[in-house]
């Protein structure tokens, strides 16, 4: 391959697959030769359904090979099993967005029971127990998430990408994202290309850094060769 990060194709995934799944069966006991008989004849959706009975394992090599057998097609998202994996994705999002919808229109409007009142007011106790107090901005250690942001893609994402991308926030950060950027002024100058001047006045305003507002993004990503899960892109 020209880039190591370049991906192989379906077919050159599917051809080597097969290969280890050949050697493991050459390892295995019965199980192990069941499996790979699935993948023999081409009955990928049989392998993935799969189900082990792991309360009754008579030989463990022959379990460990036919788990490694299956593991190597469960989270192939490239095969074609006939599914629907991003319809399923996004009916269960919209079914858990409409109860979360409810869950929260009940709180408001306190439309519970006396005995969900208090349990959510016990959670909330809890909660609050456990978290603590809002810890103010100067006391917390601030740093760049994994994964893609609204402007930096997936596949470059690194602290150096990140650094260099322009500011951005959501609508609803934007009042306070002055007293945030405060806490990163030297990521702020290099950002605008202002030099770090006076930085021993820190009340004083030097100039307002360029911040665009984005919206997060909806997307599904693949989480196994079956389904698909959602996850929402933040900005940076």
């Amino acid at each position: 391959m020209s880039d190591w990060i370049e991906d192989r194709s379906p077919a050159d995934n599917l051809v080597f697959l097969r290969e280890v799944s050949s050697l493991l069966s050459g390892l295995g006991g019965p199980l192990t030769r069941d499996l790979c008989e699935l993948v023999s004849s081409g009955r990928y959706i049989d392998l993935i359904n799969f189900k082990f009975n792991y309360d009754r394992v008579d030989d463990l090599r022959d379990v460990t090979l036919a788990r490694q057998v299956h593991a190597l097609f469960q989270k192939q998202e490239w095969m074609d099993l006939g599914l629907n994996p991003r319809g399923v994705a996004e009916q269960k999002f919209w079914m858990m967005e409409e109860k979360c919808q409810a869950t929260n229109i009940a709180l408001d409007s306190c439309q519970l029971s006396a005995d969900v009142r208090k349990v959510t007011h016990r959670a909330r106790r809890i909660i609050n127990y456990i978290l603590g107090g809002v810890p103010e901005l100067d006391r917390l250690r601030f740093s760049f998430g994994p994964g893609a942001t609204t402007t930096v893609k997936g596949r470059v994402a690194n602290p150096r990408v990140k650094l260099a991308s322009s500011l951005a926030c959501s609508r609803e950060l934007l009042p306070s994202v002055g007293r945030f950027l405060a806490e990163v002024p030297y990521w702020v100058w290099s950002t605008a290309g202002v030099a770090p001047v006076r930085i021993d006045l820190p009340d004083e305003v030097l100039f307002y850094p360029e911040i665009e507002i984005h919206a997060g993004k909806l997307t599904y990503v693949p989480k196994d060769a079956r389904s698909m899960r959602p996850i929402v892109v933040a900005d940076s």
